[in-house]
């Protein structure tokens, strides 16, 4: 009886292990697998805390080198402004040389005067009357005593006794058949072209008093003549010759 109920216990007892080691075992491996769940999530945290940690020190580092970079504002355009040239002031002798040149230029611009208008010089044939008066008394036309007149004329000569000259006719009356000494001519003489003229150079002429009156200046085909004499036919001119 007694082995029995020993046998019997152990048999309850190995039922009662039996039943019980399973629930041990997995409570154990329970345990264990949560134990391990919370050093992952220790470990997790743990490492997700230290990134966080080394974030904000790099954060921090980033605000603390980041430095604010202010915008360039552009200054306004300035124009350049030359400077002045100040020029050195002179010494007194400089002063006192240019002075004078001054003065002589002055005074040469004083002294030089406008030269005179040059007067145009016309031939004896271009001549009025009138010209021929004014360039003798100017002197611009010269008075020959004995040469001959450049007139460049149909000039009147002994053999043809007659030309057209100036408006007038021309003829000559020779002193060899009428002296005229009566005629009282200041310094009568007898020129190269046989022309008898009086002491200015003027050729000893007559005409009529209603067509030219005495001591009257006329062109002809000699020269410029003198009237000094009367006696000839309205619009003739005589010329006084020794022909």
């Amino acid at each position: 009886m007694n082995s029995t109920l020993k046998v019997s216990g152990i048999v309850v007892c190995g039922v009662l292990i039996s039943i019980a080691l399973p629930h041990v075992i997995i409570n154990s491996t329970s345990k264990t697998l949560a134990a391990k769940k919370t050093e992952v999530k220790s470990d997790v945290s743990t490492t997700t805390n230290k990134q966080m940690d080394n974030d904000t020190v790099i954060l921090a580092a980033k605000k603390v080198t980041e430095v604010p970079v202010e915008p360039v504002k552009e200054e306004p355009k300035v124009e350049e402004v030359q400077p002045e040239v100040v020029e050195e002031p002179k010494k007194e002798e400089q002063k006192k040389e240019e002075a004078k040149k001054e003065e002589k230029v002055e005074v040469q611009e004083q002294i030089q005067e406008p030269a005179p208008e040059v007067a145009e010089v016309k031939s004896y044939g271009e001549m009025t009357v009138d010209e021929l008066i004014s360039a003798i008394a100017s002197g611009t036309y010269k008075l020959e005593y004995s040469s001959n007149y450049d007139t460049r004329a149909n000039r009147l000569t002994k053999s043809k006794g007659v030309v057209q000259y100036a408006g007038h006719k021309e003829t000559y009356y020779s002193e060899k058949k009428l002296p005229g000494a009566a005629l009282k001519i200041p310094g009568r003489h007898v020129a190269d072209d046989g022309t008898v003229r009086d002491g200015d150079g003027y050729i000893c002429v007559a005409a009529s008093t209603s067509y030219l009156s005495k001591g009257t200046v006329v062109k002809t085909s000699l020269g410029p003549a003198k009237v000094y004499d009367t006696g000839c036919a309205y619009g003739t001119i005589d010329i006084y010759t020794n022909w």
